[in-house]
């Protein structure tokens, strides 16, 4: 039998000791060292670019918009010489005479026609039916900077609207646009009242 000392005496076996760190797992060799392509890679990648800001804008009921740049052209009469030559060349003859003096009430739809055929010449036609500058400007503001055809009908229906009846007559008219110029709408407006009107002379 075995004594007590024997048994806590140390085992003897024939085992090695493990070299832990002969035994460690060598990373891959990609991990460890960074090629020089990734070094270049890394010291030069930027933020991706954002893209630029887009404002969507949406007009509903709107009147007179402009977007953009204005440009004013102004030129002196030398260099107009067709218009001198086209209001220079209607004569007041007798049929536009009596077209002026006409006591004829002048109906909407008249007003209607006359919009279609009245041209730049319907701000001084304003002020000659006794409109201020201001109120043309608020027609125009409001009714003509999309649709020119659209303010003048409304400057006439309310100098029509704004009169008594007999007052707003076809001769006040006619003289005003006679006297802006508006030689051809007067001469177009005798014809459609049934008033032949012969050729103008150059």
């Amino acid at each position: 039998m075995m004594s007590e000392e024997d048994n806590s005496s140390p085992l003897t076996t024939d085992a090695v000791p493990l070299d832990f760190e002969k035994l460690k797992i060598p990373k891959d060799e990609e991990e460890v060292k960074e090629t020089p392509k990734e070094r270049r890679k890394s010291s030069t990648t930027k933020e991706p670019r954002r893209s630029s800001s887009h404002v969507m804008m949406n007009f509903v009921q709107s009147n007179g918009i402009h977007i953009g740049n204005t440009f004013n052209l102004v030129t002196s009469p030398q260099a107009a010489p067709d218009f001198q030559r086209s209001t220079s060349a209607y004569k007041k003859t007798q049929e536009i005479k009596d077209l002026i003096s006409s006591k004829d009430v002048i109906t909407k739809e008249d007003i209607l026609w006359l919009s279609t055929h009245i041209g730049k010449g319907w701000r001084r036609i304003g002020a000659l039916l006794n409109y201020s500058e201001g109120q043309i400007d608020q027609f125009e503001a409001n009714y003509g900077r999309s649709n020119i055809r659209e303010a003048i009908y409304r400057l006439l229906l309310d100098w029509k609207n704004s009169r008594e009846e007999e007052e707003a007559t076809v001769g006040i008219v006619s003289k005003a646009m006679w006297k802006a110029k508006e030689c051809d709408a007067v001469q177009r407006w005798a014809l459609r009242r049934g008033k032949p009107i012969p050729p103008s002379s150059a």
